[in-house]
């Protein structure tokens, strides 16, 4: 961050204008997000969150892998963006995007503390590199899509840290900076695992613009980087608490080493991005490269900028500083630690953009002076117009999901889920090829299939959704409520033995669901199997004793199978939970016709008819026992 000799004809503006003019610019460029709907993640993390409604509910956010899992500060944070407008998107967006400015308002202040250590105008610099992170359109994922707040406030905290640092470093009384270095840093490690590094580049920092050693750095500091190592037991006790969020990022995965080579490609195309932002992907699917031969190059050149970070930390540490910064935020999703859900993620850059952008204007300042300014200061309309217009693109859903196609058209999960919103506004067809071809990308994509089973069934192809569920099934036979569906649609289409076979696996999966258990006595009795079925509507019973129609069901499988006295009872005790059964009443008749017991057969028959009159077999009985009268 070395800066340029002072010019003659440099601008100059009171110390007020550029935070102004930063949060200004900002919040003009997010002017257009504000109605922009709850997207993939927000709707688990957001929509059927049930910690929203309480602060103090929001400090244990749901487990399972969500965004907010394992991240209390973010969750607390949709908390109060539901205060203050419930389920209606723009207090979301509010927060999110004053989160943004907060975090270009530290940019400016931490890049013109450190710029100015070296002399010269810095602040122009400062104001030119704040302008074209904060207005950069690869910064919209993070801003516009709700869900990702959690990269924008993480980097806010790191910022923060970073800058309580530098100003603690200036103060004759540095001891609140120092506690706000800290805070920042523990708040930080709850809302993203990202802040893992902070302590370490809080150091660096130290070592590179104050003390000039790492032996100077700790023996001025000690105390308060070791409390700033302190800060890394909250992040362990979270991933602990929240059982490594999910199990969403497992190390030493089998996929480990296919998510590393997927880094590389991933890398050298966010700094593209960085530079030409144009093409820009909202989702990028779950796809993993199938060997070093496919991202070779890039491979080469994610470790070429490696090893010049390793050289600049020697011969230009500032340069160093930024590299490592770069790297080090990256590193937890974008190394080997595969996080399978998004393989690749443009809010993952909102923070190493930095590096990217203080290098960029800092070389033009270098070769150019001042003149390199005004020329980076060129981009910033151009970049915020971007911004406006990517912006725009996510208010269309549909149109979002069309554009990630064109722009990567091997996402599966764009297709699937492009198939989906096509689906809901009635478009079968567009639906169904749309899964497909998430198939023909991923062919074990299992939601896909589920999905276009479903839309083959609503086109009445039954045989083909048939196939599909079949499919879904060999791949992934643990899927209790794929064999539960499985199991009726046989049914509909009088399979009624291999209904009887997809009952029976659902009933191994969930042994303890009354349901499936009833469901698989019905079953069983429409095969004529009346044995096996009181047997499962006994369990269905056992299960839930007060439930009428399990007890009417086993009545009725008891006759079947020949007993009659075991059925009356239980006929009995369904109607004693619920009098009004005509079936049971008539399902009773017939069994005290059988044990000879006419007198009560007949009043059951007549409060059968009574209830329902159009009760063919009901009706019959009667007249068979009192002759028509």
């Amino acid at each position: 961050m070395k800066a340029a000799a002072t010019s003659p004809t440099a601008p100059r503006f009171p110390a007020w204008a550029a935070p102004v003019l930063v949060a200004a610019a900002v919040l003009l460029a997010y002017a257009n997000s504000f109605s922009v709907p709850f997207l993939l993640d927000d709707e688990g993390s957001i929509v059927s969150n049930p910690t929203l409604g309480s602060f103090w509910d929001a400090l244990q956010p749901p487990p399972g892998g969500d965004t907010v899992s394992g991240r209390p500060l973010l969750n607390v944070s949709f908390a109060l963006s539901h205060a203050l407008s419930g389920l209606d998107v723009w207090g979301y967006h509010l927060l999110n995007v004053l989160i943004h400015a907060g975090g270009a308002l530290l940019v400016y202040g931490l890049v013109r503390r450190t710029a100015a250590r070296s002399g010269g105008d810095a602040g122009w610099f400062a104001l030119v590199v704040a302008l074209i992170w904060g207005l950069h359109p690869l910064q919209t994922e993070a801003v516009t899509y709700i869900s990702q707040r959690a990269e924008a406030l993480v980097a806010f905290f790191y910022l923060l840290t970073l800058y309580a640092f530098a100003r603690s470093v200036e103060s004759p009384a540095p001891f609140r900076w120092q506690v706000l270095t800290v805070a920042a840093c523990a708040l930080g490690m709850a809302a993203k695992e990202v802040m893992v590094s902070a302590p370490l580049l809080v150091l660096l920092y130290d070592r590179i613009f104050v003390a000039g050693t790492f032996r100077a750095a700790w023996q001025a500091r000690r105390r308060l980087y070791l409390l700033l190592a302190a800060t890394w037991t909250v992040l362990a006790w979270l991933l602990w608490a929240g059982a490594g969020r999910g199990g969403t990022a497992v190390a030493g995965d089998a996929s480990s080493w296919p998510y590393l080579l997927t880094q590389a490609g991933a890398i050298v195309r966010y700094v593209r991005l960085s530079l030409l932002p144009t093409g820009q992907v909202f989702d990028y699917g779950t796809r993993l490269v199938s060997g070093l031969g496919a991202v070779w190059w890039q491979g080469l050149v994610v470790l070429a900028l490696l090893g010049a970070t390793a050289w600049a930390l020697v011969r230009r540490p500032a340069a160093g500083f930024l590299g490592v910064l770069f790297f080090a935020v990256l590193a937890p999703s974008s190394s080997f630690l595969p996080v399978l859900s998004q393989v690749m993620a443009e809010h993952r850059m909102y923070l190493p953009l930095l590096a990217v952008v203080v290098l960029g204007v800092g070389a033009l300042r270098h070769w150019l002076g001042w003149r390199g300014l005004v020329a980076a200061t060129v981009a910033v309309p151009v970049l915020a117009v971007a911004t406006l217009q990517r912006n725009a693109v996510y208010r269309d859903p549909v149109g979002l999901w069309r554009d990630t196609i064109r722009n990567h058209p091997g996402s599966d999960r764009a297709h699937n889920n492009l198939g989906a919103l096509l689906m809901a506004q009635g478009d079968l067809a567009g639906a169904a090829a749309e899964y497909q071809e998430a198939l023909r990308l991923r062919p074990d994509y299992l939601r896909a299939l589920s999905n276009l089973a479903l839309v083959l069934l609503q086109q009445g192809d039954t045989a083909g959704g048939l196939a599909r569920i079949a499919e879904l099934l060999r791949l992934r036979p643990e899927d209790f409520d794929s064999w539960v569906n499985y199991a009726r649609l046989l049914e509909k289409t009088g399979r009624a033995a291999d209904a009887v076979a997809a009952w029976e696996q659902a009933a191994k999966l969930r042994p303890a669901a009354a349901d499936v258990r009833n469901s698989l006595g019905s079953a069983l009795l429409r095969v004529e199997r009346a044995a096996d079925a009181v047997e499962q509507f006994a369990a269905a019973v056992r299960l839930k004793p007060d439930d009428p129609v399990y007890l009417g069901n086993l009545g009725s499988a008891l006759a079947a199978a020949g007993g009659l006295e075991e059925a009356a009872t239980a006929y009995n005790r369904s109607l004693a939970l619920r009098p009004d059964s005509a079936a049971v009443h008539a399902g009773l008749a017939l069994v005290l016709r059988a044990l000879g017991r006419n007198g009560e057969a007949v009043t059951h028959a007549r409060d059968a008819l009574r209830i329902d009159p159009g009760l063919a077999a009901a009706r019959a009985l009667l007249n068979a026992l009192t002759g028509g009268q």
